[in-house]
């Protein structure tokens, strides 16, 4: 587990490079590393985020929850299958919601997958795919990524959701006693060790 001061420590440096977190002691060559990546409607922004996240070379399968999107989302995930075989999809027509897609995401990846290591992404640009290889690269068992550390960011958010995201961080961390100043944040990297 990573202490308070590495945490600090770590948000003033810049993320190791990649050719650093393939050299890692903590990430052999050998690591495998399965995304996750739950989705509803996300048409405008799937492709990019798709390839983003297989181009960087780290992130071994793709595996995409979709919650039945009605917006083309399926057809674009299909299309690029042809260009990711690595990438599979697993379509929910009964239930809907980020908290099941996930928890059904971890399940199956289990069930299909041996690998050391989880990536979780959101498809709606939320979270910055680029980030993948700093997380792979903090020796943790579990890595969150968060939009409210000093060079965190927003992007592509209305000022509702901002606003939203705002009060349910304020209120659990003060209501909570929690030391932690995102604790919305869906992006992140879940360590496993397969036997």
């Amino acid at each position: 587990m990573i202490s308070l001061s590495q945490e600090r420590e770590f948000r003033t440096q810049r993320g190791p490079s990649l050719k650093k977190v393939l050299e890692a002691p903590g990430l052999a060559r050998q690591t495998r590393v399965v995304g996750l990546l739950p989705v509803l409607n996300e048409v405008a922004t799937i492709r990019l985020v798709v390839r983003s996240i297989l181009s960087s070379g780290l992130v071994e399968r793709l595996l995409v929850v979709d919650d039945n999107s009605t917006d083309g989302t399926r057809e674009e995930l299909e299309e690029a299958k042809e260009e990711f075989p690595q990438l599979e999809v697993v379509v929910r027509t009964t239930e809907r919601g980020l908290g099941t897609a996930l928890l059904f995401g971890f399940e199956e990846a289990i069930r299909r997958y041996s690998f050391d290591r989880l990536v979780v992404m959101d498809a709606d640009l939320s979270h910055d795919t680029a980030a993948i290889p700093q997380l792979l690269g903090i020796p943790a068992d579990l890595v969150i990524g968060s939009r409210y550390y000093d060079g965190g960011h927003i992007r592509n958010w209305p000022t509702t959701r901002r606003v939203i995201s705002f009060v349910a961080n304020y209120s659990a961390r003060h209501l909570l006693g929690l030391p932690v100043r995102d604790v919305t944040s869906g992006s992140g990297l879940g360590l496993r060790f397969s036997s």
